[in-house]
């Protein structure tokens, strides 16, 4: 499970009058993270570890989900490619059809076949 910054912040304070096995019987924490989150704060003094960079910057934004949202109640059998021209022609942003696929997926929305 999750631990919160500052819950392991609060940790690190306890660690100062407690040892970690009487702060695992106070807060129900797990020995482990308490022993790797004191490790962190003495090699580092920050509790957890902030990533760098956290995957490629979203090329589509929310209005443009929205619109693409839009566009599939109006017309559900709308293909992929129909779709991007759509987007480009009235969002001016140009994307690859697996990228549509993605964020549709991403956003609850399955692929049917027309028949």
């Amino acid at each position: 499970r999750h631990i919160s910054t500052s819950v392991k912040e609060q940790l690190v304070y306890m660690s100062r009058n407690m040892k970690p096995k009487e702060i695992v019987k106070c807060t129900g924490i797990g020995k482990t993270c308490i022993y790797r989150t004191l490790g962190l704060w003495k090699r580092t003094s920050h509790v957890s570890r902030k990533p760098v960079r956290i995957g490629c910057p979203r090329v589509l934004n929310g209005i443009d989900l929205a619109y693409l949202e839009s566009v599939i109640e109006r017309t559900p059998d709308a293909s992929l490619p129909e779709l991007k021209s759509l987007l480009h022609q009235a969002r001016r942003v140009s994307v690859s059809e697996a990228t549509i696929s993605r964020v549709l997926r991403r956003r609850g929305f399955t692929r049917k076949r027309v028949r």
